[in-house]
């Protein structure tokens, strides 16, 4: 049958995580071959970027981050979660590009304007680069996870 994960864990979130990837991977796809058209173009986008969160915050709980601490102190800045993540070990490749966009999410979930329809136009980072940040913070907390599996 299927295996019970505790999704309060790392790998609960780190899982979730790479379920919303996988989801924008899916989503941006099927808006490349026309097989599916969206109404905004943002679908895609606010997956990576909860996927991103979601991997920050399942290397935080590889440190002994409680889930209270993660909604009391964290809640969704992304410059405070990469920041303790930073302080705490993680490293990724492309560091300063993954911090630039990093800090380009922190200011689109400011207003949640991925999430909800906020009329005007955002200028946001090629869909690739959102995949290939998204790749590079998931390679760097998936090891801390796996790791915390086998010493929990």
């Amino acid at each position: 049958m299927y295996e019970t994960i505790d999704r309060h864990a790392p790998v609960g979130f780190y899982n979730l995580a790479e379920d919303f990837y996988k989801a924008a991977i899916l989503c941006a796809t099927a808006r490349e071959e026309r097989t599916v058209r969206f109404k905004f173009s943002h679908v895609p986008y606010y997956l990576h970027t909860h996927s991103i969160e979601l991997a920050l915050k399942a290397y935080l709980r590889t440190r002994a981050i409680t889930e209270a601490e993660l909604k009391k102190s964290f809640r969704h800045g992304f410059i405070d979660l990469l920041a303790k993540c930073e302080e705490l070990g993680l490293k990724f490749r492309k560091p300063k590009r993954t911090r630039e966009l990093v800090h380009f999410l922190n200011e689109l979930t400011k207003d949640q304007a991925l999430r909800y329809f906020y009329g005007g136009a955002k200028q946001l980072p090629e869909l690739h680069e959102m995949r290939e940040g998204n790749e590079r913070i998931l390679a760097a907390v998936q090891p801390a996870c796996v790791k915390s599996i086998k010493t929990g």
